[in-house]
């Protein structure tokens, strides 16, 4: 008989943006999870479709910082992970366009 498995679960702060609809595409939801500084996760979400990446490499910089300051190209091949071999130039113009409505919306808010 195995031993049941331990399960380490706990609470994990999230700080999340709704971004309106823009630019023709749905709203737009943001989700970023600092692991530490210098590490974190984003995810986004449009129209039923979700898109996420970790990032360990960030320097000094927050995930929202390090999404802030990255180009779009860069986040549409990380956040495409290994599905970036599979998809059609026409999804990935669309997660390009998802990409950059977020970042606008994100500044927008900082200023």
């Amino acid at each position: 008989m195995t031993a049941p498995l331990q399960m380490d679960t706990h609470n994990v702060p999230v700080t999340a943006w709704e971004i309106a609809p823009i630019d023709n595409l749905d709203q737009i939801t943001v989700y970023f999870q600092d692991y530490e500084l210098g590490k974190g996760k984003v995810t986004l979400e449009c129209w039923g479709g979700a898109w996420s990446s970790y990032f360990g490499a960030m320097g000094s910089k927050t995930i929202q910082q390090f999404f802030l300051s990255c180009g779009p190209d860069y986040l549409v091949n990380k956040l495409s992970g290994a599905q970036s071999l599979k998809q059609t130039k026409t999804a990935q113009k669309y997660l390009r366009r998802v990409v950059e409505a977020a970042q606008s919306g994100l500044r927008e808010v900082r200023r």
